[in-house]
């Protein structure tokens, strides 16, 4: 049974009542960064939605491209048929074959300016989120170092006073204070 003055413990109880106070505070904390977090994480899923969304809008155009190519050299290489007598039906035929070329001509650009829209707008979204997480990282670490110094400090104090007894308290105090 260890011997404690009533100062003494009521230094320790202050000591327990500040880290108790410390660990509701960090635990707000981290439920503030948490919940920003969730925020972070809604919008990233709402863009990974989107590019995919996007990354599907592309692959059905490449597939309607390719099968307008494929159209488009059957076309071609069909052999001439005589010339029908010219009906609204004929200029409709000129028109997809005009509309099939231009698609065809057009793709890569396309495709090539949908990158190159969204690819800005991907890279400053991971940006944000990556400075974002070292910043939260770097607080928390410091939090946790300056809140542990003083866990460390009251188990000083008390392993003096177990091991030491009355004679080793006097420096264990100055410890604390320190």
């Amino acid at each position: 049974m260890v011997d404690l003055t009533a100062q003494e413990a009521e230094e320790i109880s202050g000591d327990i009542n500040d880290m108790e106070e410390w660990l509701e505070k960090l635990d707000r904390e981290i439920e503030v960064e948490m919940k920003d977090r969730e925020g972070w994480d809604v919008k990233l899923e709402e863009l990974s939605h989107k590019i995919s969304s996007l990354d599907m809008q592309h692959k059905e155009t490449k597939e309607t491209i390719q099968s307008l190519r494929s159209q488009l050299h059957m076309y071609l290489s069909a052999p001439p048929s005589p010339p029908p007598s010219p009906t609204p039906d004929r200029q409709s035929s000129k028109s997809e074959a005009q509309l099939n070329y231009i698609l065809s001509e057009c793709s890569e650009s396309v495709k090539q300016m949908t990158r190159a829209a969204v690819m800005p707008l991907v890279e400053s979204v991971r940006g944000e989120l990556e400075s974002l997480l070292m910043l939260n990282k770097r607080d928390v670490d410091y939090e946790l170092k300056g809140r542990l110094d003083t866990t460390m400090r009251v188990m000083d104090v008390l392993h003096d006073r177990i091991v030491l007894g009355k004679e080793g308290m006097g420096h264990a105090v100055q410890m604390i204070q320190l």
